[in-house]
């Protein structure tokens, strides 16, 4: 009978969609074990009750109840009972909570979810909370009838000594989100960089902080991951931010020409500011040519454009230099030949040349292989 029953009632609380077992109702998986359970117990207790009296025992239904209830219990010190009924007690407590807890669900936090427009993800806070709620406080209705109620404060405390160990880091993000809101070193809309992640701050909660990157998807971090690493803010107390550039051209140009140059063409741009002024300096001699080293602004509200102006500002670089013939130089090396009476350019032998690199080349010319000297 019991497997008809477990057979037949899963329709109830269970449905099977493309190899998948989906719940009809809130929490049917755990009404459907309750059920089972329940189930088997009646079926039990009716068979017994059946065969005693096959048998002509005296095992009435009073006689049994008094059985399970009386006799066959653990008296405790504090004079509570503990056995199958006070078992039994619990579980129907417990499991009525669920009900409880679902019912309410539908029939009121749902009405009230679709009255207010209340966002998905605060309907699931919401809803899980109050489930948690019911179910705790009817646990302890449960505990509380069976009179068992002085148990609740020990398991309470383990509880709470538990919850002490496995929230300590929950609790550390809180006391660090504390500490972020009163000394601000980031706020709302600040473009922030902290370790690999750069993005823009979009929220704050107790326990976490939401970055929103370029990508446009969410980062959330550990408040107390956040203070404890450099921050790199790029728009904290200031209206501009400073973007830099360099750039390589030979020696053949004019460096006070390529310095207005560059000055001018950055300062052409919509996005940078003039104030501050722009920076433009000879920094180094390299091997291939002249290094200039950049130094514009741009607005704080404009951060995380700056790397869009700054492709902006290359271009229109290298459309001016071209324009008056300054050519940025790719790297070479020059090679200087000795006077023709030298041993390596007599005739039929060679000049071997080793250029360094993966993989390494060597290159074996004769003076017959070139008409003059350049063409190397």
């Amino acid at each position: 009978i019991h497997h008809y029953i477990r057979k037949y009632s899963m329709v109830i609380f269970i449905k099977e969609e493309n190899e998948e077992i989906i719940d009809k109702f809130q929490h049917a998986k755990t009404f459907y074990g309750f059920f089972i359970i329940t189930t088997f117990l009646s079926l039990l207790f009716i068979i017994i009750v059946i065969l005693s009296r096959i048998w002509n025992l005296n095992y009435t239904a009073e006689y049994l109840w008094t059985l399970i209830s009386e006799t066959l219990v653990v008296t405790l010190d504090t004079g509570a009972k503990l056995g199958i009924v006070q078992f039994i007690t619990l579980v129907t407590f417990i499991t009525s909570g669920y009900l409880t807890s679902s019912l309410l669900n539908k029939f009121v936090l749902n009405k009230m979810f679709s009255i207010f427009r209340t966002e998905p993800g605060t309907q699931n806070t919401i809803s899980r909370i109050m489930h948690y709620s019911v179910v705790t406080l009817v646990t302890i209705l449960g505990f509380t009838a069976i009179h068992l109620g002085g148990f609740i404060w020990w398991i309470g405390g383990f509880l709470a000594l538990g919850a002490g160990f496995g929230l300590k880091d929950l609790l550390a993000d809180f006391i660090a989100g504390f500490f972020i809101l009163l000394e601000r070193p980031v706020e709302i809309g600040h473009f922030i960089e902290t370790g690999d992640i750069m993005g823009t701050v979009h929220k704050f909660s107790p326990r976490s902080i939401t970055i929103r990157t370029a990508r446009n998807f969410a980062v959330i971090i550990p408040n107390k991951d956040l203070i404890n690493q450099p921050i790199i803010n790029w728009g904290q107390g200031r209206f501009a931010v400073g973007f830099e550039l360099t750039i390589i051209v030979t020696y053949e140009a004019d460096p006070n020409q390529v310095e207005s140059l560059l000055r001018t063409t950055i300062q052409n741009h919509p996005m940078i500011l003039k104030v501050p002024g722009i920076t433009v300096r000879l920094e180094e001699f390299t091997d291939n040519g002249m290094r200039f080293f950049t130094r514009s602004f741009v607005s704080s509200r404009k951060v995380r454009d700056q790397w869009q102006i700054a492709s902006d500002v290359r271009i229109e670089i290298i459309k001016t230099l071209k324009q008056h013939d300054i050519s940025i130089p790719y790297s070479q090396t020059t090679l200087h030949f000795m006077d023709d009476n030298d041993k390596f350019m007599k005739e039929g032998r060679s000049i071997q040349i080793k250029l360094d690199g993966e993989p390494k080349k060597v290159f074996n010319i004769k003076e017959s292989d070139i008409s003059k000297k350049e063409d190397i």
